[in-house]
């Protein structure tokens, strides 16, 4: 096997490991083992014409929107401004701190936790 061979299985192999395993994933590679490679790629197909409509949908509400956001930016940001003023302005009157003492503790050691969580 030549170095050529090596590295285009290796990049193949990537692929399929890089991409996400989603739940419809799963379902083509069950429908294709259980049933064959046409039901598999109807699958696909049915689930790549989904996101297909979905992202024209976005896309014509983005595009609807934009005109309406462009125009209105200036109004928009300084709305935007305020109401974050207003919010900081309240949690900087609040104290929320007001009355905390740190706490000291012993740092945990949950390797394996952290590990299988991820």
């Amino acid at each position: 096997m030549s170095l050529s061979e090596i590295a285009v299985k290796g990049f193949i192999i990537g692929l399929f490991v890089a991409s996400p395993m989603g739940p419809i994933n799963m379902l083509c590679i069950q429908r294709t083992l259980n049933r064959g490679w046409k039901h598999g790629f109807s699958t696909g197909i049915g689930a790549m014409l989904s996101d297909l409509t979905y992202a024209l949908i976005t896309l014509i509400g983005v595009a609807m929107v934009s005109g309406f956001l462009a125009k209105h930016k200036t109004t928009i940001q300084l709305v935007g401004s305020i109401i974050l003023f207003f919010f900081g302005f309240g949690v900087f009157r609040s104290n929320p701190l007001k009355g905390w003492t740190p706490t000291m503790k012993v740092e945990e050691t949950r390797y394996m936790k952290d590990f299988i969580s991820s």
